[in-house]
């Protein structure tokens, strides 16, 4: 940490600064938000993409000395349809984001970024919220999954060149183990499901900007790696 005397600035290289993310199958009740906050303080998590959020607009509010920086689906446009995305950020990363111009951008009803001033080097958090795997000849379910990468792509160029990039959520994706041998260094070998349409998409934006799919990289046990099953087919 600086000193009083300094802007308060998240520094990574001093102690443990624990990043995770979240869907949270909508948040627009405070009360949902607090209970947030509530497990994002008993896991010592600072910084957090949370997904299907399904508050409206966009914007930051504050909850128990937590940020939550959000972006959804317009009031006037609002459906039944899952949406939101939002970056929360516990005490010290708000100090230091507020603290390094407060820069926050809701690109679209599924993206929305913060850029905080860390040491060693500055992070743009991106959180996500990806559409559902095309169903099979869907043009429109295409056309919105095409339009999504699109949009990121065009925030990922917006970023600082010199900043470390984290983008986190729910991609909605399945990588499979075989692309640790076609792609080695972008998907590793700690995948446990068969890539799909979503799955190809992701790899493919990965390799054009030199990006690696970091849960690839790490054992874990297969219940939170596949966190969703289809209701008729259980897979």
């Amino acid at each position: 940490m600086t000193n009083e005397n300094e802007q308060t600035k998240l520094d990574t290289t001093t102690g443990v600064t624990l990043f995770g993310s979240w869907n949270v199958r909508s948040c627009y009740r405070v009360t949902k938000r607090e209970l947030i906050v509530r497990q994002l303080k008993r896991y010592r998590i600072q910084v957090a993409a949370l997904t299907e959020t399904k508050i409206p607009d966009s914007g930051v509010c504050v909850v128990n000395g937590y940020t939550f920086i959000y972006s959804g689906t317009p009031s006037q446009q609002i459906s039944k349809s899952a949406h939101g995305a939002a970056v929360c950020l516990g005490p010290e990363a708000s100090a230091a984001w507020k603290n390094s111009g407060a820069q926050w951008e809701a690109v679209s009803s599924r993206i929305v970024t913060a850029r905080i001033e860390c040491r060693p080097v500055p992070i743009t958090i991106i959180a996500v919220y990806a559409p559902i795997n095309p169903s099979n000849g869907v043009k429109n379910d295409i056309d919105t999954c095409d339009e999504f990468y699109k949009t990121l792509q065009a925030t990922i160029d917006k970023t600082y060149k010199s900043d470390m990039i984290m983008i986190m959520g729910d991609f909605n994706v399945r990588v499979g183990v075989e692309q640790a041998n076609t792609v080695g260094g972008t998907v590793d070998n700690h995948a446990i499901d068969k890539q799909n349409q979503n799955g190809q998409r992701l790899v493919d934006f990965c390799l054009f900007n030199s990006f690696i799919i970091t849960n690839t990289f790490f054992p874990h046990k297969a219940v939170p790696q596949g966190t969703w099953m289809h209701p008729k087919t259980k897979q």
